[in-house]
């Protein structure tokens, strides 16, 4: 198997599994609400990391802010975790 198919198979996974993430099916737009315009000046990088942010935030508030248990159900180490926190400047919630 060639690496561009490889890619291109994994692009059809990632593209389905990101839209069942956020609840879209193929084709549809979302919402107004939450919407980001791409032409805010921001670039593609820092979209990214805004958006990782957010989505670690949230995992956290989902998860009552239980490091060990958001990490399980990120798919990623704690530690990895704690340094991402770090580099985006989330601080631990006391519950």
């Amino acid at each position: 198997m060639s690496c561009g198919r490889r890619n291109s198979t994994f692009s059809v996974y990632l593209g389905t599994h990101l839209r069942g993430l956020i609840g879209i099916g193929r084709g549809e737009l979302p919402a107004q609400q939450g919407a980001i315009a791409v032409s805010s000046g921001r670039s593609l990088k820092d979209a990214k990391v805004e958006f990782e942010r957010e989505y670690i935030i949230q995992a956290l508030k989902e998860n009552a802010w239980n490091i060990s248990k958001t990490a399980q159900v990120l798919g990623i180490e704690r530690t990895y975790l704690h340094r991402r926190m770090k580099s985006f400047g989330i601080e631990t919630q006391n519950s």
